[in-house]
């Protein structure tokens, strides 16, 4: 696999963003829990933190899924059950997370979490 160039830089730079907050949009009004912003941001900041180490570790789309699967998984384990709107913006800052790195697919891992299916 080709992993962008930047790759490095663009992950620190995603990691150092604050996330889960309202966007001027109104396509996502924020967490329907507010007070797990900390933990849903130390959660998807992990997520990065494992691609960090793909990146520097012989990085693979097998291995960049395996990441996405094991970040949705601590999900699931640490939040437990989440509203659709805030399972959906996960997501979207994994897919972010993905163009980092210039991985194209999740192979259906992430439409698995949400909905139960892949639509891929």
């Amino acid at each position: 696999m080709k992993v962008n160039p930047n790759a490095i830089a663009l992950l620190n730079d995603f990691i150092q963003q604050d996330k889960f907050v309202g966007d001027p949009d109104g396509l996502f009004n924020g967490l329907a829990d507010p007070e797990l912003k900390p933990q849903f941001n130390a959660l998807i900041n992990q997520v990065a933190a494992d691609f960090l180490d793909t990146v520097n570790n012989g990085p693979t789309e097998a291995k960049f899924c395996s990441d996405i699967a094991a970040g949705t998984a601590r999900f699931d384990a640490e939040i437990g059950y989440m509203d659709t709107e805030d399972q959906e913006m996960v997501c979207n800052y994994i897919e972010s997370i993905m163009d980092c790195v210039n991985l194209e697919s999740s192979n259906g891992i992430l439409n698995n979490w949400v909905y139960g299916v892949d639509f891929e």
